[in-house]
């Protein structure tokens, strides 16, 4: 399966079919592909729930460059998950870092 089938099935809400495919092309490297693997772990999209997971993917496609993923993640690290507690310090800079990488949608924090 390539990307435009990946994304394509992805809209389609086809997320157990999509969910082996996407972790292959994130496992390579693919930024997109990781951003979207952090997505499916984050809302349990074609597997199980797993924020840890989620989140190493979001920490993959920052090192990248992507925005998208440091605001993905920021939302999680405010909110705190499974043994990490929310980290309000870490979510602001994750938000900061997330418009520097021109992802424009995240908050400005106080």
């Amino acid at each position: 399966m390539n990307f435009d089938e990946i994304q394509a099935a992805f809209v389609r809400q086809e997320y157990a079919q999509v969910f082996p495919a996407v972790v292959g092309l994130a496992e390579n490297g693919h930024r997109t592909s990781q951003e979207i693997a952090g997505n499916c772990y984050q809302l349990g999209l074609g597997t199980d729930v797993d924020y840890p997971k989620a989140a190493q993917w979001y920490e993959c496609a920052i090192a990248l460059g992507s925005g998208l993923a440091a605001n993905n993640l920021a939302g999680m690290v405010q909110r705190g998950w499974d043994e990490n507690p929310p980290n309000p310090e870490r979510a602001k800079a994750l938000f900061e870092q997330a418009r520097a990488l021109g992802f424009e949608h995240s908050p400005k924090l106080a």
